[in-house]
This record gives structure tokens, sequence and C-alpha cells, in this order.
């Protein structure tokens, strides 16, 4: 009898108690949404400094959720405010129980910040006094140097020092100290092959973190349109001074490298337009795909070896699959399979715009 008494009771508290959650939460976001304005930032720029997707940063201006506890001290320096003026739109509960958590986190990030820098400087000194005392020079000290720099800009990174643009920061630092690391072991052993590693690594940080720069900081509106043909045009651009540099002035052999390498960049190209520019729904978007990556397949092996000035052959017969037509017949196979899946593909898009107008 007392406990059916008190559900009713009880249940009345914890609604009440999840209204004043929810009314806090609102208040909380509405906070982060006027500093943010103030400012004159998007969300994708400060989910791109916190790096966050923008819809953690929408579902926290919505109230729907609070950022992490680890997020706090970052998330303060971008809006410029105190780590009281931010927590305090909370109730004051939950003030207390965040600055807690707050100044453990911080307490942590300390400890793993000087620790490995306190470590790496011992060891860099250690490095030192050896490298005099056996060699009478320094020599391969400069090498543990940079390989300390190249360790430091990802473990504990600089991003400690940068308030914005922390992203930038530490794959800029990293991708600088590893190629100061890699120009140190060049010189260190006479070697010329500095310019091949300076254009492989360029090529390399280019494919992944161009396309999320492009994303995620302020640039002009046409660039941000035209993110992905910019975005693969400097891989192009890279990828041939990269062929450049590995066939050490061997202008023939970059000929041919380079014809072949804009032949299988083609539909690269082609993918990156239907999906940018083409007005029309996913489905006939990837029925040109499979079309144009299937005709591709198809062609490859002939057009390179027309470009070498080798012999090619093409025997097809799907009555035998023995090694003479093995090859012809899978690429023949592959590529009527992907027209036949184009084509069912445009088939369903043209139903369904269809359907949609209506």
């Amino acid at each position: 009898m007392t406990f059916r008494k008190l559900l009713p009771y009880n249940r009345g508290v914890n609604v009440f108690r999840e209204d004043n959650e929810v009314k806090d939460k609102k208040s909380f976001g509405r906070f982060i949404a006027e500093k943010r304005k103030e400012k004159g930032l998007t969300q994708a720029e400060v989910a791109g400094a916190l790096y966050v997707t923008v819809t953690a940063v929408s579902k926290w201006e919505r109230g729907v959720t609070y950022p992490d506890i680890t997020l706090i001290s970052d998330l303060c320096e971008i809006l410029e405010v105190s780590e009281h003026e931010l927590i305090a739109e909370g109730n004051d509960a939950e003030y207390r129980r965040m600055k807690a958590e707050s100044e453990k986190y911080r307490k942590i990030s300390d400890a793993w910040f000087y620790g490995l820098t306190g470590a790496y400087a011992l060891a860099l000194v250690v490095c030192f006094i050896c490298n005099l005392a056996v060699n009478k020079t320094l020599s391969w000290f400069f090498i543990v140097l940079t390989s300390l720099m190249t360790a430091f800009s990802l473990f504990p990174s600089c991003s400690r020092f940068v308030k914005r643009g922390k992203l930038l920061a530490v794959s800029g630092s990293f991708l600088v100290s590893l190629l100061l690391l890699l120009l140190t072991c060049c010189i260190y052993t006479r070697g010329n092959w500095y310019f091949i590693a300076l254009t492989a690594l360029l090529f390399a940080f280019s494919v992944p973190f161009l396309p999320v720069f492009l994303s995620v900081y302020p640039v002009p509106k046409t660039v941000r349109r035209h993110r992905a043909m910019i975005s693969l045009g400097a891989d192009f651009l890279l990828l041939v001074l990269l062929i450049f540099a590995a066939m050490n002035k061997d202008m023939g052999g970059f000929f041919h490298g380079t014809i072949i390498a804009l032949f299988c960049a083609l539909p690269v190209f082609a993918t990156a337009a239907i999906i940018s520019y083409v007005k029309a729904n996913g489905w006939i978007k990837a029925s040109f795909l499979c079309v144009i990556w299937g005709t591709f397949v198809l062609f490859v092996d002939a057009v390179i070896s027309l470009i070498l000035k080798e012999p090619y052959s093409f025997s097809l017969n799907l009555a035998d699959w023995s090694l003479p037509y093995l090859n012809a017949n899978i690429i023949f196979v592959t590529w009527l399979m992907s027209f036949l899946c184009g084509l069912g593909l445009f088939i369903v898009g043209l139903v369904r715009a269809r359907k949609k107008g209506d």
C-alpha cells in the first residue's frame, strides 16, 4: 500500500526532473548557438575545430545532448567564453559535476603533455651527449632530433597551442617534421631520393586531407561548390610530379606514365562530376557510374598496351573458359553485368523520378 502511494509521487518527481533537464539542455544549446553566431562561425567550422560532426554540434544547439566533457575547454576557447559562463547555462548540480570532471580531465591532459615532453627532452639530451662523446661531432643526432619532432607532432601534438584549425595544425606539423626527417636522412646517407619522397608524401597527404580542409575550413563558395574537382585536380598534378620524380630524367617513361595516369583518372573525374553536378536522383547517377566503370574495365588493358606499344589480344569465347580465353571472358562478363546493372538502376531512377513528380 505504501509503495502504491509513493509511486505516483516518485513519477511526478522524475517527470519534474526530466522536464528541468530538458529546459537546461535547451538553455545550454541556445547559449552555444548565440555565442557561435556572435563570432561569425558556422556549425561546420566549430565541428572541424573540435573533431566532431556537424550533427553533434546541431544536437548541442537544439538541446538534444550535452557535449563531451573533454571538449568543454576547447569549446570555451572557440566561443571565447569562460567555463563557468558555458556550464552555468545548465543547472547547478550539472555545473558542479561537469566542473569537477573538467578539472580532472585537465590534470590528466597536463600530465600526459608534460610527461611526454619531458621524456622527449631527456632522450634528446642523452643522444646529444652520446653523439659528441663517441663521434666528436654532431652527426646522427639530427636524425634523432627530427624523429622526436615527428613523434611530438602526433603525441602529444602541437594542437594544444592552437585555438582554431587544430586538424590543419596537427597534419601540417606532422608533414613538415616528417619531411625534415627524410631530408636529414637523405643528407646523412648522401642519397638522391629526397625529391621522390617529397612528392610521394605531398600526394599521400593531399588525397585524404585536401577534401576535408576544403569542407571544414572557410573558403569561397565557388571553391566549396567545386571542391571535389579541385581536390582531384590537385591530386592528379601531384601524381604527375611524382611520376616525373620516379622516372629520373627518363622523358619517354614520364610521357607514357602520365598518359596512363590520365586515362586511369578519367573515370574518377567522371564519377566526381556526376555526383557533384548531375541533377538527378541517386539511382540514375549510380547507373551512369556502373556503365562508366564497366566500360573502363573493358578498354583499360587495350589502351595501356597501345600506349606502351605492346601486343594485345582479346580472345573471347564464352563457351571455352580455358586459359587462352579466361581473361577476355572475365572482362566481357564484368562489362556486361555493369551495363545490365546500370540499365536496371536507370529504369528504377526514372520510375522514382516520375513518382516524385506526380
